[in-house]
């Protein structure tokens, strides 16, 4: 029998249905299972996903029950239209490939239409690693405003974010805030990378590990200046790709910090961490644990 997959592959295999019962248990099995923080995560993740992991042991049912209400309030809140292959084939083939580069699986886009009173530009995900749900804003794709990488790298980011639990600590009651919020950002902003790395080892054939660092960091730096454009200034009518460039270029990075109690860094904080982390071996560790001594990424000269 035919059937197609979140990702809207057609597959010809047979299937059975399980009762409801049956197969609670099996996804409170999945999502019981001893939760670890993802190799770029940044330095003090570890204390937060072992609380996590206790406090998932003591009412299970209690944590599938709230984060299943959290993805449901997401994807109903929304005028969410899913992304396929036919609807959006590059926004489909990158979060193919940051699905690939951050190990998920059945992953699902969707478009939403942002409301009247909140920014035009965000994205966001929630789920599990094996069944997670990603949406973005329409009005990144309506303009064009992101090149390839860069939309790997927001795609990846939101994933990170996902990978890390992050939306998982909110269900322990948990008023995440200042330095602990900034070093969930410095995570996402890490996994953006990866995927962005990810991806452009699929573009660029011809580059060599050096190479492919530089696109993916600049692909990423370029994102997050774009953010803070975009979520400071709404000139009428919008931005388009050109325009949005042109701002970029007139305005740049200021080295300023961010004070303690912000819920996001600044675009030059986010800079300076990523140009930071390609140049530690962490970040080549990242690389072989994730994806093995043989990825071309892994050959740094």
């Amino acid at each position: 029998m035919e059937y197609i997959n979140p990702q809207s592959r057609f597959l010809k295999k047979s299937y059975t249905v399980e009762p409801f019962s049956d197969y609670v248990k099996r996804r409170i099995a999945s999502i019981t299972q001893e939760m670890t923080s993802p190799p770029y995560a940044v330095e003090g993740e570890e204390a937060r996903t072992k609380a996590l992991n206790e406090f998932v042991k003591k009412d299970p049912y209690g944590y599938y029950e709230k984060i299943n209400t959290m993805a449901d309030s997401l994807l109903t809140d929304r005028q969410c239209q899913p992304v396929t292959r036919l609807s959006d084939p590059v926004f489909y083939d990158v979060m193919g490939d940051c699905c690939e580069a951050l190990g998920f699986k059945n992953t699902v886009g969707y478009v939403y239409t942002p409301k009247a009173f909140e920014n035009p530009y965000n994205a966001m995900a929630t789920g599990y690693l094996d069944m997670t749900w990603v949406m973005v804003s329409k009005s990144f794709l309506e303009g064009n405003l992101l090149t390839d990488l860069e939309l790997a790298a927001l795609i990846g980011h939101e994933l990170g974010h996902t990978a890390a639990r992050h939306s998982s600590f909110a269900c322990m009651g948990a008023d995440i805030k200042g330095d602990e919020n900034r070093r969930q950002e410095y995570t996402a902003d890490r996994a953006g990378l990866m995927a962005a790395l990810w991806r452009a080892e699929r573009l660029y054939p011809d580059l060599d590990a050096k190479g492919l660092a530089d696109k993916a960091l600049e692909a990423s730096v370029d994102l997050q200046r774009k953010l803070e454009l975009l979520f400071a200034t709404h000139p009428k009518g919008g931005y388009n790709a050109q325009t949005l460039r042109r701002k970029m270029e007139e305005t740049p990075v200021k080295e300023a910090h961010a004070k303690r109690n912000d819920s996001h860094p600044t675009c030059w904080e986010r800079k300076t961490q990523l140009e930071d982390y390609v140049k530690r071996i962490e970040f080549l560790e990242c690389i072989h644990t994730m994806w093995g001594s043989d990825h071309r990424a892994a050959r740094r000269l």
